[in-house]
Protein backbone atom coordinates (compact mmCIF):
# COMPACT_ATOMS: atom_id res chain seq x y z
CA UNK A 1 0.00 0.00 0.00
CA UNK A 2 2.65 2.33 0.96
CA UNK A 3 4.31 1.41 -2.22
CA UNK A 4 1.58 2.41 -4.98
CA UNK A 5 0.84 5.82 -2.30
CA UNK A 6 4.41 7.46 -1.78
CA UNK A 7 6.77 5.32 -4.16
CA UNK A 8 9.70 7.51 -3.74
CA UNK A 9 10.41 7.29 -0.52
CA UNK A 10 12.66 4.62 1.05
CA UNK A 11 12.24 1.77 2.91
CA UNK A 12 14.04 1.10 6.04
CA UNK A 13 13.81 -2.45 5.79
CA UNK A 14 12.99 -5.15 2.97
CA UNK A 15 11.80 -8.41 3.51
CA UNK A 16 14.47 -11.08 3.06
CA UNK A 17 13.30 -13.97 0.33
CA UNK A 18 10.16 -11.49 -0.42
CA UNK A 19 8.18 -14.04 -2.41
CA UNK A 20 9.28 -17.15 -0.31
CA UNK A 21 8.53 -15.44 3.16
CA UNK A 22 4.21 -14.54 2.76
CA UNK A 23 4.52 -17.99 0.78
CA UNK A 24 5.73 -19.93 3.89
CA UNK A 25 3.88 -18.12 6.13
CA UNK A 26 0.45 -18.95 4.54
CA UNK A 27 1.21 -21.99 4.04
CA UNK A 28 2.43 -22.35 7.21
CA UNK A 29 -1.29 -20.72 7.69
CA UNK A 30 -2.85 -23.56 6.30
CA UNK A 31 -1.08 -26.52 8.03
CA UNK A 32 -1.97 -25.33 11.32
CA UNK A 33 -5.84 -25.15 9.96
CA UNK A 34 -5.61 -28.27 8.32
CA UNK A 35 -4.36 -29.74 11.67
CA UNK A 36 -7.04 -28.45 13.82
CA UNK A 37 -9.61 -29.37 12.42
CA UNK A 38 -7.94 -33.09 11.82
CA UNK A 39 -7.45 -32.83 15.64
CA UNK A 40 -10.49 -31.47 17.09
CA UNK A 41 -13.10 -31.78 14.05
CA UNK A 42 -16.20 -29.04 13.23
CA UNK A 43 -14.35 -27.40 16.69
CA UNK A 44 -12.20 -25.56 14.33
CA UNK A 45 -14.64 -24.24 12.53
CA UNK A 46 -16.44 -22.90 15.55
CA UNK A 47 -13.14 -20.95 16.72
CA UNK A 48 -13.19 -20.15 12.81
CA UNK A 49 -16.66 -19.02 13.05
CA UNK A 50 -15.71 -16.53 16.25
CA UNK A 51 -12.50 -14.92 14.29
CA UNK A 52 -15.25 -13.77 11.44
CA UNK A 53 -17.67 -13.04 13.30
CA UNK A 54 -15.32 -10.22 14.34
CA UNK A 55 -15.20 -8.78 10.68
CA UNK A 56 -18.69 -7.12 10.52
CA UNK A 57 -17.68 -6.07 13.44
CA UNK A 58 -14.43 -4.65 12.58
CA UNK A 59 -16.29 -3.03 9.45
CA UNK A 60 -18.98 -1.11 11.29
CA UNK A 61 -16.92 0.26 13.75
CA UNK A 62 -14.28 1.53 10.93
CA UNK A 63 -11.20 -0.04 11.51
CA UNK A 64 -9.10 2.17 9.79
CA UNK A 65 -7.87 5.78 11.67
CA UNK A 66 -7.39 8.63 9.82
CA UNK A 67 -3.93 10.10 9.05
CA UNK A 68 -2.22 11.86 11.93
CA UNK A 69 -4.88 10.26 14.68
CA UNK A 70 -3.24 7.89 16.94
CA UNK A 71 -5.20 4.26 17.06
CA UNK A 72 -7.69 4.26 20.16
CA UNK A 73 -8.45 7.73 20.17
Amino acid sequence: MLRVKEPEVTRPFRVPLYPFTPFFFCMTCVYMLQSSVAYTGVGAFVGLAVLLAGVPLLLLTGGRHEEGEEKGT
